[in-house]
């Protein structure tokens, strides 16, 4: 590990790592793994560099499978914070998603509410989690055997003639496909594999049939599970269709996000290499990288050499399955930089650690998610940076303008991008220093 006693001697040393790997091997040989709030900084020195090899591990180790299947049968993913409209709910239904044990409080707030005001939960889960112990049906399946259960419900509503007949009419494709496909998927059937009783199944399909289209059948998060988990959380989008809850009060309602544009830069430069971890080329339906696939890359350095890590907001030595096959992969490198606040377990791996400070001192990029009501928010420091940790658009910033990379960095400090881009759609820092945050365009109409 190098050991330095100031900035500007760690940030030579790193531009000096990161170019001898960049000309040696090339500019995609450099990856970044991030996460977090902070990752678009990340993202952004990596792509200028040249390199398509930037993976956050929420996506195929949390939410990818979901927003997958989400956007197979949708046309678009699921987002974060969720889309679902629990607060209107009637009947809501979790699948092994732990609310009140994890993430987010929106989410939890959302449940909440609901079952204040009476509406009814169901929770399908092995475990007696937090929230299954509020259920008003509680199904204790055996793992792995959530799609069985999920097929039955779709077969029960098919059966009776229960499921939303126009609003499938009006929206939907291949109805006759799926009934012919879950005409054997009895709740017997299901119940053979499920150890759930056939009578607990039949009533809580039932009970879904009688609230829609107020029904939230939850796709959750942390989707990989089994390996069948696109199928998994398709067949919840599925019967959500057949609910008509999408795009409905007390089911899902439709997204949408104000649009800020991003600060005038150059184009990044096209890589000459796809990324070695085969999202949209090995794995087609990929929309994002894949953090355990580049890691398996780099350990097996393989389509290409990956030499150097970029790592930020992420200890993937605990988020990744497999820590032998990430070890092996730092084994391959010849550079690993981490920028964090805590001395994690992949900064005891790290050839150099830069402090970043904590989110209470610093800013973070514009927040405009999809989300009910269009809106920009902007998280700002409360206190300045404590010791020599410091924000890591800073840090970022000055790495590359050192790697020759000024072009990509044209603002002279952060709160100049902020009201830059602020000013392009009528507002500025000033105004959202003032009011944090401010609602932009018009909420989405629900589907009729």
């Amino acid at each position: 590990m190098f050991l330095a006693s100031d900035w500007d001697s760690a940030l030579g040393h790193a531009a000096f790592a990161l170019d001898k790997v960049r000309r040696q091997y090339g500019p995609d040989s450099i990856a970044g793994l991030a996460h977090g709030m902070s990752s678009s900084h990340v993202e952004h020195f990596v792509r200028s560099l040249g390199s398509p090899n930037i993976a956050d591990p929420s996506y195929a180790e949390c939410r990818g499978a979901r927003d997958l299947a989400w956007t197979l049968t949708y046309g678009h993913e699921f987002f974060s914070p969720e889309s679902s409209d629990m607060g209107n709910a009637k009947l809501i239904v979790l699948l092994g998603y732990h609310l009140g044990e994890n993430m987010h409080n929106t989410q939890v707030q959302d449940l909440t509410d609901a079952l204040r005001r009476g509406a009814k939960l169901v929770v399908a889960d092995p475990r007696l989690s937090t929230v299954a112990s509020k259920a008003d049906w509680y199904l204790p399946l055996r793992p792995g055997t959530d799609i069985a259960l999920l097929l039955s419900w779709i077969h029960i509503l098919i059966r009776d003639g229960t499921y939303d007949r126009d609003y499938v009419t009006r929206h939907a494709i291949g109805f006759e496909q799926l009934r012919d496909a879950v005409s054997a998927n009895t709740p017997e059937w299901a119940a053979a594999l499920t150890e759930v009783p056939v009578a607990l199944i039949e009533e809580t399909g039932r009970a879904m049939a009688q609230a829609k289209p107020a029904v939230c059948v939850h796709p959750g998060r942390r989707s990989a599970w089994y390996g069948d988990d696109v199928q998994r959380s398709r067949t919840v989008a599925i019967l959500n269709a057949l609910l008509g809850s999408y795009g409905r009060e007390g089911g899902f309602y439709v997204p949408a996000a104000a649009k800020v544009p991003k600060f005038p830069v150059p184009d990044y430069p096209a890589p000459s290499r796809s990324s070695v971890d085969g999202a949209g080329s090995v794995y087609p339906f990929a929309s994002k990288k894949l953090m355990w696939s580049l890691i398996h890359a780099t350990a097996e350095q393989r389509p290409y050499p990956i030499k150097a890590w970029v790592v930020s907001g992420c200890n993937p030595m605990q988020s990744i399955p497999n820590t032998a096959t990430t070890q092996k992969a730092i084994a391959q490198l010849d550079f690993i930089m981490v920028v964090d606040i805590l001395p994690s377990e992949i900064a005891g791996w790290a050839d150099l650690v830069l402090p970043e400070c904590t989110y209470l001192e610093r800013y973070d990029d514009l927040h405009a998610p999809n989300f009910r009501d269009p809106y920009v928010a902007l998280r700002q420091p409360v206190v300045p940076p404590l010791y020599e940790s410091r924000p890591n658009y800073d840090i970022f910033r000055e790495l590359g303008v050192r790697m020759g990379l000024s072009a990509y960095y044209p603002w002279p400090n952060w709160e100049a991008y902020l009201d830059t881009r602020l000013r392009s759609v009528g507002s500025s820092l000033p105004e959202m220093k003032q009011a944090g945050f401010k609602r932009m365009g018009d909420k989405p109409k629900p589907i009729e």
